[in-house]
């Protein structure tokens, strides 16, 4: 069955990556508004918010996904994004280079994780408890990351409103100050949608594997 929460998502990323415009005219990408959403507001303190709740997810994601690569026996990604996840819980912000990391991070575990589920790998009783602790923080994520959508939508019209509002001489730096939420904009949407999918295969390979799959989980997945 097709989730609903999946089809969303995905819709809205092609629509962003379709709409997205960083030219020399410097146009901000206009996102699909789930509900009408002002162009005012100060884009600078919305994209601290919303940089705010990806680190969030982004620790949630690390420590669920350390979790599966040690319970396929990865212990060398599983340390680099211990590493990562470290650093971003002792209060480390992210600037558009750091989320671009973080996203690598996550992109390359996530490839690792799915490529071991599809060549049927076993766990053993000790792999099965690392997947079982996994399963909650990345639906914790999950759940974070669908739900900014609306969030987006009001940072982008926002920057886009600032930008168009500034003086020549000053559009490219309001740009480079703005340029973590533009990054987030263009590519949490997709990144947003692929983590579901991710979760909907975790659950899938848990139930096969008789590994407890809890509520939180099921939820976010909309079942």
């Amino acid at each position: 069955m097709i989730n609903r929460k999946f089809v969303t998502l995905t819709s809205f990323a092609l629509m962003v990556a379709s709409t997205a415009s960083f030219a020399f005219d410097l146009k901000v990408p206009k996102l699909p508004d789930a509900q009408p959403q002002a162009t005012g507001g100060n884009a600078i303190a919305m994209q601290d918010g919303i940089v705010g709740k990806y680190v969030e997810a982004s620790k949630l994601t690390n420590t669920a996904q350390t979790e599966l690569l040690y319970a396929f026996g990865l212990k060398e990604q599983a340390a680099a994004l211990e590493a990562q996840a470290k650093a971003l819980s002792s209060g480390a912000t992210l600037d558009k280079d750091g989320i671009e990391k973080q996203k690598k991070l996550s992109d390359d575990a996530n490839k690792a994780i799915q490529e071991k589920m599809d060549s049927g790998a076993q766990l053993s009783a000790e792999g099965k408890q690392h997947y079982a602790k996994s399963i909650s923080p990345f639906a914790g994520a999950v759940a974070i990351t669908t739900k900014m959508p609306n969030d987006l939508t009001a940072f982008s019209n926002a920057a886009q409103s600032q930008i168009q509002s500034s003086s020549v001489l000053d559009k490219v730096k309001v740009t480079s100050k703005l340029s973590s939420g533009l990054y987030l904009v263009k590519e949490l949407p997709g990144y947003s949608a692929n983590l579901l999918g991710c979760l909907n295969k975790i659950v899938t390979y848990a139930n096969k594997n008789q590994i407890p799959v809890p509520k939180d989980a099921t939820a976010a997945l909309g079942n």
